[in-house]
């Protein structure tokens, strides 16, 4: 009996303690009782579009994907068995350059989204760096709301979020930070009137900067000329000859485009016009040195006129991006290039680091991840997109290769430096930094101007020398007044005093010739008395004529 009683009490408690936790599931909130994550794993699929060729651009899948697959390892591990991640790489063989793959990019991408893709995924991210194709392919994905993260140097119209609020600006070369860099430093020295060259060298790069630039000068009123030049054609001489008549005529700062090897040869074609003798300023820009893709910029490329170009570079600045300094890199940058030659059988060159391309793909991914795991706990809808992307407007992370901040439209921002050719020293040295959260360029090291000061936007007497400052203050005489009166007075000067000489000179050889003059009085022998009486009345008339006629006018 007495088991059964306690068998049978047993039973009610465990009811009643069934009982509460019921009770206590409907009551508190859900998150109280369900696990940080969903409990079916998510899928998640990341495409990367890209150009397979290496050789085609330094934002090449050969280049920037093993960045990716690296961070995606790391982002799997963190989030364990809860979601699976599936990395996509979209590309063509067929298209070698960055100009036929942008023509066919949107194709390549709606065809896979499309039609062969075969299975759905909960989410579907893009991310990569990209060369000219970001464009035709964001508004695709704009109309899928898919989220775009961009690891390379973004056009600024992504900046627009009416139009791109899906779009994630998260390359370290933002287009925005270079051109902030631009007019800054033409603010600091109060120069308003620009002149861009835009050369049949210019890379991609130059091309992107190129159009934003227009659009920034022309946004802080700054006055800015343009043409096109092609330093390479001896043909084209004609042509740069009449480009720099009219920059003498418009500007004294030059933006060249192009490359450096061009931009040399410039150079010394100005040095020849004498204009770099301190009445000039040249900018160039690059987004970080590479010696394949943009150059060696330097004047030293050891031919016989590697003086004349030294002396012609002290009036070149280098508008560029901070360098990396994180120590991890190192660590980082030896596995980018192992991976690139196992999986893509790409070497790099001896010299040649991963870019930032490189970098910023593989910093994409793991700040993905990182919201990822924001998103998920916070329950926001996967497929969303345009949501998604404003999650990361006004973000910091804080990554293994540094700190990363983004502004208030979700674009990156990028440290940069300005550098000038100093001392003679062959590659250039950093004077001027400027800090992405900065509105101002923090001094490094002194400027050494060719002259002791830097050139005014405008020469003091004007660019054709006919400025109001360097005429009289009262303004009563015209230009051709004070010509027209100098002439007159200078011919009158030298008639006369080649009229005495040859007088005095005829006297001398003629002794003893009796000269006569008539006056009131009658005929006078002509004494030295009377001459020099005479002088004194001839030149006083042709001063009553002069002032006379000066009043006429």
């Amino acid at each position: 009996m007495n088991v059964g009683l306690l068998l049978h009490v047993t039973i009610l408690h465990i009811l009643w303690i069934r009982f509460c936790i019921g009770i206590a599931a409907e009551t508190f909130p859900s998150s109280s009782v369900q696990s940080d994550f969903p409990k079916d794993p998510i899928s998640v699929e990341i495409i990367s579009v890209g150009n397979i060729h290496a050789a085609s651009t330094l934002a090449s899948l050969p280049y920037v994907a093993p960045g990716m697959s690296i961070a995606l390892e790391k982002v799997q591990k963190s989030f364990g068995n809860s979601v699976s991640f599936k990395h996509t790489l979209l590309y063509d063989n067929q298209y070698k350059t960055c100009a036929v793959f942008t023509d066919n990019v949107d194709y390549l991408v709606s065809n896979y989204f499309y039609s062969k893709r075969t299975v759905q995924y909960n989410m579907t991210v893009f991310i990569g760096a990209g060369c000219t194709e970001r464009l035709s392919m964001g508004k695709l994905i704009r109309g899928w709301n898919s989220l775009m993260m961009i690891g390379g140097a973004g056009e600024t119209v992504f900046r627009n979020k009416k139009l791109y609020p899906n779009v994630v600006l998260g390359g370290n070369n933002a287009i925005k930070s270079h051109i902030s860099s631009f007019t800054r430093f033409f603010a600091r020295y109060s120069w308003s009137s620009i002149y861009v060259l835009l050369d049949s060298s210019a890379t991609p790069w130059h091309l992107l900067v190129v159009g934003n630039l227009v659009s920034g000068l022309n946004s802080k009123n700054i006055q800015m000329k343009s043409a096109k030049t092609d330093i390479r054609n001896p043909n084209a001489s004609g042509d740069l000859a009449v480009t720099l008549r009219d920059i003498r005529s418009s500007s004294r700062v030059i933006v060249f485009l192009g490359f450096p090897t061009e931009f040399r040869a410039f150079m010394l074609q100005v040095r020849t016009e004498n204009m770099t003798n301190g009445d000039y300023v040249y900018v160039v820009n690059e987004p970080f040195h590479h010696r394949t893709y943009y150059g060696n910029l330097t004047w030293m490329y050891g031919t016989q006129r590697d003086q004349e170009a030294e002396q012609a570079f002290k009036s070149v600045f280098l508008i560029t991006s901070a360098p990396e300094t994180n120590t991890h890199l190192q660590t980082l940058e030896n596995e980018l290039k192992m991976r690139s030659l196992r999986d893509f059988n790409f070497t790099y060159a001896p010299d040649e680091k991963p870019n930032l391309f490189a970098i910023a793909s593989y910093e994409c991914v793991i700040m993905f991840g990182i919201m990822l795991q924001h998103i998920l706990h916070a329950s926001v809808d996967l497929s969303d997109g345009s949501a998604i992307g404003r999650l990361f407007w006004n973000k910091t992370f804080n990554l293994d290769t540094g700190i990363i901040q983004f502004d208030e439209v979700g674009e990156r921002k990028q440290d940069m430096i300005v550098q000038q050719f100093q001392k003679g020293d062959v590659w250039p040295t950093t004077i001027l930094e400027l800090s992405g959260s900065a509105e101002l360029h923090e001094n490094v090291t002194a400027i050494e101007w060719p002259v002791p000061f830097p050139p005014p936007n405008e020469p003091f007497c004007g660019y054709s020398g006919l400025s109001s400052a360097c005429l009289p203050s009262d303004g009563n005489y015209s230009l051709t007044t004070i010509i027209s009166c100098s002439v007159f007075a200078l011919a009158i000067i030298a008639t006369c005093a080649a009229a005495i000489k040859i007088w005095f000179g005829v006297l001398s050889h003629h002794e003893d010739w009796q000269t006569f003059v008539i006056d009131r009085k009658g005929l006078h022998p002509f004494t030295d008395s009377a001459r020099a009486s005479l002088i004194r009345t001839q030149i006083s008339s042709i001063v009553y004529s002069f002032r006379r006629s000066r009043n006429d006018l």
